[in-house]
């Protein structure tokens, strides 16, 4: 299955949604992707894992990885997620502690 990196603006907050699997492969693309809106200015990004159906250790520390360049950057990176899946890779590594994981764009702070 093609990973898909799709960005859309609501309400004034960029978000972009990855649909397929995060991996060795794929993951470099997501952090090109999320390193582009912030290099453009974007303050407020939104990455909406709900469609993925896969994420590996690469992906992870792709994420980590978006993050430290939010910070860098002077922005934000909000994860949604909801899969139970994703979230108990989430909960293995640790990683629920480092992210804010969002169950859907509302809780987010993005209105729809």
């Amino acid at each position: 299955m093609d990973t898909l990196f799709a960005t859309r603006e609501l309400a004034g907050t960029n978000v972009l949604v990855a649909e397929g699997e995060i991996d060795l492969f794929t993951a470099p693309r997501l952090r090109c992707r999320v390193e582009a809106l912030l290099e453009a200015g974007r303050r407020e990004v939104v990455l909406d894992l709900r469609p993925v159906t896969f994420l590996d250790t690469a992906g992870l520390g792709v994420l980590v990885q978006c993050s430290a360049a939010a910070d860098r950057h002077g922005a934000s990176l909000r994860l949604v997620c909801s899969q139970p899946h994703l979230l108990k890779v989430f909960r293995i590594t640790g990683l629920d502690r480092v992210f804010v994981l969002h169950a859907d764009l509302a809780s987010a702070g993005v209105a729809a």
